[in-house]
């Protein structure tokens, strides 16, 4: 016992000495970030006591009372940790509109050990020459020939949907969290996800553990790096056994889909549907024909789209779906419209079909108004630059809630209300173009965002072809845990009901 008193003690006296070397080398940026609205800190531990002791939709609805109290800029720190918070769209658009402060903040370099330098994680020029590589992956021909995947994975959604009735409610995140990591398997790998097969459900539930070790690091500041987290956490030798699950099916696969693989010329349309392109086929072209990327860098991409793809639709299309249960006078509006739009109830869309659902699309941007699948992402600054008055430092950690963003009542009148005519076109004209970013924005935007509101819409279209949609429990509140994405701290229950016609 007084061996273990004396590491415990050790290890307390190095934490400190840690923590005092920190604040001691950042005192310059501490100094400015200090003079920032933000709540009252301690010495040394800052607002560590603030958010220790709080779970997670706790700490959620902290971060939303501090940004009611002291929007649109303020800061905290932990444990010698700076971080300012941006709430307000004309600071984000100071942030996010130029070619200044493109480097993510210091939480991403949680997921490198996974992701690598990938799309997610690098800056500079690496940075632009993958975006050039991956851009071509989202021309209009490529996302037509992902549209079979989505309405293959679809129907497949529908019909497990159909055995699911038999209970009497369903919760729908894990079924829709499936249908999503199956559709980005495919259209990143090329291959599709057996869970029969033991190394496809070890990788997938590797993606849905290493999600809880991230999440886990991210709210905990004495766990960024490394040392702290290998040291003073179980959970740093689980995550090596994650990483290499991870790793190792992802090397499979590229190795198996480049044994055959020959070059192509990615603007031909007849090619580029011969070839039935995965985005790790530009790459492995852009490896072959042009030399300007290795090995690694390919991994770095397709673990990326991995990480990026399949959550946030998944989130976004849950939140949809539980607004389509409480606010059911727009299931009439979007069934109506779908079978104008396709003429037939069982017909599957096509990419100009999905561009006509008008009302469809007004109801998920307001769905991801209330509910951004990102609610939150980080940027380090440049240089040092004035925000709402204030002079924030170079080098400062900055993070901004899109979710706080999304619900000021500046912009969005009544911001808690539900109401998808707030996308009519005449109601856009004049918004803030920062006000609804829940892609983000400027030249560090989700890439991939025509590909998620596409597969969303499928999804939408061939569940609301097939179904009704109730609320298992219509009085259950909505509580938010703080995690990567906007995930619902409880199940979201729906019921399913056959349309008869």
């Amino acid at each position: 016992m007084d061996v273990f008193k004396s590491v415990c003690s050790v290890l307390a006296a190095v934490l400190v000495i840690y923590i005092v070397y920190k604040i001691f080398k950042k005192r310059s940026v501490l100094k400015k970030v200090y003079k920032l609205p933000g709540p009252p800190r301690l010495p040394i531990f800052g607002n560590f006591f603030d958010l220790f002791n709080c779970d997670s939709v706790q700490l959620f609805e902290k971060f939303r009372e501090w940004g009611r109290k002291y929007s649109p800029v303020y800061s905290f720190t932990v444990l010698g940790l700076p971080v300012v918070v941006v709430t307000g769209p004309d600071e984000f658009e100071k942030i996010a509109s130029g070619s200044k402060h493109l480097t993510k903040g210091i939480t991403y370099t949680l997921v490198e050990p996974w992701l690598g330098k990938g799309l997610l994680t690098n800056s500079g020029s690496l940075w632009q020459q993958r975006r050039k590589i991956l851009t071509p992956a989202f021309h209009f021909s490529i996302l037509q020939e992902f549209l079979k995947v989505f309405n293959k994975e679809t129907a497949r959604l529908v019909e497990i949907i159909k055995q699911e009735n038999k209970k009497s409610a369903t919760n729908i995140v894990p079924l829709i969290s499936q249908t999503t990591l199956n559709t980005i398997a495919e259209t990143s790998f090329g291959t599709t996800l057996d869970l029969t097969k033991k190394d496809d459900k070890n990788y997938v539930s590797a993606i849905h553990e290493m999600g809880k070790i991230l999440v886990y690091r991210i709210i905990r500041p004495w766990f960024h790096t490394s040392f702290g987290f290998n040291l003073l956490s179980s959970l740093g030798a689980r995550l090596k056994e994650v990483l290499s699950t991870l790793h190792s099916f992802t090397e499979r696969i590229v190795l198996e889909r480049s044994r055959d693989f020959k070059p192509f010329e990615v603007n031909k349309d007849d090619e580029t549907k011969r070839k039935k392109l995965a985005f790790l086929d530009l790459l492995l072209n852009a490896k072959i024909s042009k030399g300007i990327i290795d090995d690694q860098g390919i991994m770095d991409e397709v673990n990326t789209f991995m990480f990026e793809g399949h959550d946030t639709t998944a989130t976004g299309l849950s939140w949809a779906l539980r607004q389509l249960a409480i606010h059911t006078e727009y299931q009439d509006q979007i069934y109506e419209e779908i079978i104008s739009v396709l003429g037939d109830a069982q017909k599957q869309p096509d990419l100009n079909d999905l561009n006509e659902l008008k009302v469809m699309e007004r109801f998920i941007k307001e769905t991801l108004r209330l509910f951004p699948a990102v609610p939150i992402i980080s940027r380090m600054l440049d240089e040092d630059t004035e925000l709402n008055g204030y002079l924030v430092p170079k080098e400062a950690s900055i993070d901004i809630w899109i979710y706080d963003i999304h619900r000021n009542p500046k912009y969005w009148p009544e911001p808690e209300k539900f109401d998808p005519d707030r996308f009519l076109p005449e109601n856009c004209v004049n918004r803030h173009p920062f006000a609804f970013v829940p892609f983000s924005a400027g030249p560090r935007n989700c890439i991939g965002q025509r590909f998620a509101m596409y597969e969303m819409k499928a999804i939408l279209c061939g569940i609301m072809q097939n179904f009704s949609v109730e609320i298992a429990d219509k009085n259950e509140k909505v509580e938010i845990i703080t995690d990567m994405v906007l995930r619902s701290a409880h199940a979201i229950n729906l019921k399913f009901i056959p349309r008869t016609n």
